[in-house]
Formats: structure tokens, C-alpha cells, sequence
């Protein structure tokens, strides 16, 4: 079970983001990720680092998600890599 206390534990990815990623607090980061306990791991990870998440729909066609990284300003994106997926374009 996944409880916000022992997110601490699972919340690895924030070490990864600064240190091997190289991005910096404040950075925007997008998450495409559908309903599953990836996403809150990913969140608690990206909010550790100081990071700003940006929510982006899996359901998104290459232009929709190009359109939606470019007006955020993200920096990287952590994604459900599908066949279905711009991510595995």
C-alpha cells in the first residue's frame, strides 16, 4: 500500500531528476502517464525535487503534445511508454 509516509521511499525518482536528468528546482516537468501507481510516485518525485508538474492527457496526438510541452515550457517528460503513445515516436 502506497501511504504518503512511506512515499519517501518510492519518491526516488527527485535524486534521479537533479542529479542524472540535470534539471534544476523550478524546471517543468510533464507527466503522461495514465491512472496508475506510477503517477503518484513520479508526482511525489518531481515535487521532492522543486520541480513544477505539468499534466499531459496519454491520449494526445503528436501535435496536441508538442503544442501543450511547448506552452508549458517543459523541460522533460516522464511517460507510459505504449505503442499508442507519442512518446514511442
Amino acid at each position: 500500500m502506497l501511504t504518503f509516509r512511506n512515499s519517501t521511499k518510492v519518491a526516488a525518482p527527485s535524486a534521479w531528476l537533479q542529479k542524472r536528468a540535470g534539471l534544476r528546482r523550478g524546471d517543468r516537468v510533464a507527466l503522461m502517464l495514465p491512472n496508475l501507481l506510477q503517477y503518484p510516485v513520479a508526482l511525489f518525485g518531481v515535487l521532492r525535487a522543486g520541480m513544477v508538474v505539468v499534466n499531459v492527457n496519454p491520449l494526445y496526438t503528436p501535435r496536441e503534445l508538442e503544442h501543450q510541452l511547448n506552452d508549458a515550457g517543459a523541460a522533460a517528460i516522464v511517460c507510459w511508454r505504449t505503442s499508442r503513445t507519442p512518446c514511442s515516436r
